[in-house]
């Protein structure tokens, strides 16, 4: 089932907060999350079926797309925030 389009960067950033917090914890334990899988973002829109922000059309329509275009600006803006240790 997909959520109106206002709510969907709310749905996004639940999943992807808890596909974050399972990759920890399957890296720091070796083992998938019981609730939320192995880590990957596909993994916690699937365990997250019934919230999934993805609209039921054909990959091509312009909902779809809108989606999408969410789910990369939400990840980029993640990767953005997130501090890395300088490399040497």
């Amino acid at each position: 089932m997909a959520f109106p389009e206002p709510i969907w960067p709310e749905i996004i950033a639940g999943v992807i907060a808890r596909t974050h917090a399972a990759d920890k914890f399957r890296k720091r334990l070796g083992k998938y999350h019981p609730k939320w899988g192995d880590g990957t973002l596909m993994e916690g829109i699937r365990q997250k079926n019934a919230l999934s922000p993805f609209p039921n059309t054909t990959i091509t329509s312009q909902k779809h797309m809108r989606a999408l275009a969410l789910v990369s600006s939400a990840l980029s803006v993640k990767g953005a925030n997130q501090t890395r240790a300088p490399q040497s």
